[in-house]
């Protein structure tokens, strides 16, 4: 069972005003209590001082009849945009499971937040086969090799692939998997699953790998390279656009240095310069990057072939 799977039951019981014990909650959902408290973590930071522990490893919600309130008290838009993302989790089409997990609780959720926001793109692409992803969970629980066909740009046929984990970002699902028939990035890629035409699971298992699911969990782009040392990148932001950095971190490295005259030095840790590039193309002529060389002369080389191409 998935986090997300685990998250939503928890919310169906707190839904109901249970007290939800971490002991119980882990031999229910046969997982150790280090897990369960990462859920109720996920769901405290949500859900706030509504969330309250009223003794050593227990909890109840003690007011839902407003979720409103408790989407308005959100620290801050990112908080606002990843609770979204949650609900989307909780979609039937995607995850049959839930077609038997109705909750009022989460219907509630879903209608009073529509009086509020509108969601202009859904955040999630079309779900893939449900046999390919029924495939792939298993593989990445179970920790077995798997051999895909792959079609990008043209077919790619890898073996004894080991999928990691099933990676949501940017509104896609991706693989994030290690091979050695990928000879690029160290053998890691981040295959979207619904470029995966086919999947068989092999008997051979493989090893955790503690190194690559430290990178999952930190990755601060698709862009960015597995074990690949980072450089520095200083831009220069005009004051014009400056306080869209200010209130949105583009990158998870994203340093500010303020300068006299309103501009602002935007300072990242990279180590790919498609990390960078589209960011600073968005946002031409109010941005310049000042370091490193390379990168400006590819910038440059960039605009000079679409303007050669116009």
């Amino acid at each position: 069972m998935s986090q997300s799977e685990r998250i939503l039951q928890i919310l169906l019981h707190f839904s109901k005003k249970e007290e939800i014990c971490i002991g119980t909650l882990a031999n229910f959902f046969k997982v150790d209590q280090r897990t369960i408290q990462r859920d109720i973590k996920i769901l405290k930071r949500f859900l706030s001082d509504s969330l309250i522990s009223h003794k050593k490893g227990c909890y109840k919600l003690i007011e839902i009849s407003d979720i409103s309130s408790i989407l308005l008290n959100a620290k801050n838009s990112q908080d606002i945009k990843d609770f979204f993302e949650f609900l989307t989790f909780f979609d039937e089409n995607f995850f049959p499971i839930f077609k038997d997990l109705s909750s009022s609780f989460l219907k509630k959720i879903k209608k009073e937040a529509k009086q509020i926001y509108h969601i202009h793109e859904n955040p999630i692409e079309k779900p893939p086969k449900t046999i390919t992803f029924e495939r792939i969970k298993h593989a990445v629980k179970f920790r077995k090799h798997i051999d895909i066909v792959y079609f990008e740009n043209y077919r790619r046929d890898l073996k004894r692939v080991k999928p990691l984990k099933i990676v949501y970002a940017k509104g896609n699902w991706y693989l994030a998997s290690l091979t050695e028939n990928y000879k690029m990035n160290n053998g890691f890629k981040f295959f979207r699953l619904n470029f995966i035409k086919s999947v068989k699971i092999l008997s051979e298992t493989f090893q955790t790998d503690e190194e690559a699911l430290h990178f999952i969990e930190n990755f601060q782009s698709l862009f960015q390279n597995y074990k690949t040392p980072s450089y520095e990148v200083k831009l220069k932001v005009d004051a014009i656009i400056a306080r869209h950095f200010k209130v949105k971190k583009y990158l998870k490295s994203q340093q500010i240095t303020p300068l006299k005259n309103g501009d602002i030095i935007v300072s990242y840790k990279i180590n790919n310069d498609m990390e960078i590039l589209p960011l600073v193309k968005t946002w031409i002529p109010h941005i310049k990057i000042i370091s490193p060389n390379h990168l400006k002369e590819k910038l440059l080389k960039d605009i000079k072939t679409l303007l050669d191409d116009i």
